[in-house]
């Protein structure tokens, strides 16, 4: 029998000393002494909303009252699309592959029960070929040409019935790629397989896209300003190289990120194709973890989702509450949201937001009867 050594010991304090440390910071996070509560009640057209709050370390927190046209599907599937026997386009697929991994984390710590799950190429042909209402998160910079190609258009279609995009990098439709094809970046472009403005026109999206040349500096255009949903949902993506133009937008849809540029676009955005919707981002996830990396990235993408508000109403903005509490402090606050007969019902949203000390997010539809 080995005998318990003075190193023994040492490493032993070393090991109880990191692991104290890492539960003091993590326990904040998943205790349940930050909370919020609420209880809602109409009259005439106003929908009220009482609500507490309980705060554990200093938290900022946004309650959002969201008039929805219809009910969201908050914890519908959410797939990312990521197969690397196609190539991806201006992009790479490891950057694919660590949207998808914080994207979990970020679903999971709002509670979102729904599966986030990678697909193939043959996965999103059945996906799209059933007309599945689902979200699809696409990265790649190009569509597979088994979706989507001069001879075939399931895209349009799936999106038609129900479907959500989330789309980051070049315009959606403008390139398409085979499966096994090897990508010569000063060639490819020019390929005949490539629909280009056909492509975008054909995913619903030529009225409210600018297209142009990537610039040869590799400069890209940044929003000068955010917007009022940016602010409300802390949206901070905020490149608009491909974003949606702002005016046409502003008629058709949502502005969720940044606004700049000349002509202006949006560093983010929603619109309404048929039944779906595609949310468009102005360009890739970038690889390091700033701004526009996977990790806020991701975020911003779990805001989207989890806050309803791509199905937001057009005619009636969200009210809100912006509060401070500090460590031990608790709250009890009410908003009235005035409603019509075109609201399906509202999403409750409160969340800490990005300077908070704390963690809480709250989802929650109520429908409007």
């Amino acid at each position: 029998m080995r005998r318990f050594s003075w190193k023994h010991l040492l490493i032993f304090i070393l090991v109880f000393t990191l692991c104290s440390e890492l539960i003091w910071e993590v326990a904040p996070l998943f205790d349940d002494a930050t909370s919020f509560t609420f209880s809602a009640s109409k009259t005439g057209q106003n929908l009220i909303v009482n609500y507490s709050a309980h705060a554990n370390t200093m938290l900022d927190l946004r309650v959002l009252l969201i008039p929805v046209i219809e009910k969201p599907a908050i914890d519908v599937a959410v797939y990312v699309y990521y197969d690397p026997s196609y190539p991806a386009v201006g992009t790479l697929w490891d950057y694919v592959h660590m949207l998808w991994s914080n994207l979990q984390r970020e679903m999971f710590l709002r509670g979102v029960k729904g599966k986030i799950s990678l697909v193939s190429a043959r996965d999103l042909e059945g996906i799209m070929s059933n007309k599945e209402k689902v979200v699809i998160i696409m990265g790649s910079g190009s569509l597979p040409s088994n979706v989507f190609s001069r001879d075939k258009n399931l895209v349009t279609p799936w999106l038609d019935s129900g479907g959500v995009l989330l789309w980051f990098g070049w315009p959606p439709g403008y390139y398409s790629v085979n499966e096994g094809q090897i990508i010569n970046s000063t060639t490819f472009w020019a390929l005949p397989q490539n629909l280009h403005e056909e492509g975008v026109n054909l995913i619903g999206l030529g009225d409210v896209i600018q297209i142009k040349p990537y610039p040869a500096n590799g400069t890209l255009e940044t929003a000068e300003n955010s917007s009022y949903f940016s602010d409300l949902l802390d949206i901070n993506y905020n490149i608009i190289q491909y974003g949606l133009l702002a005016d046409p937008v502003s008629q058709e849809g949502f502005i969720l990120g940044g606004i700049g540029g000349n002509p202006s676009k949006s560093s983010v955005s929603v619109v309404s194709v048929g039944m779906g919707k595609i949310v468009v981002f102005g360009f890739f996830v970038l690889g390091s973890y700033i701004l526009n990396g996977p990790e806020l990235s991701a975020r911003d993408v779990a805001q989207i989702l989890d806050s309803g508000i791509i199905y937001a109403s057009e005619s009636l903005a969200p009210a809100y509450k912006e509060h401070r509490l500090s460590v031990g402090e608790s709250l009890n606050d009410q908003i009235t949201l005035e409603t019509n007969s075109s609201i399906k019902g509202i999403v409750v949203y409160a969340y800490s937001t990005i300077t908070s000390n704390a963690f809480l997010f709250h989802s929650e539809f109520i429908p409007n009867n």
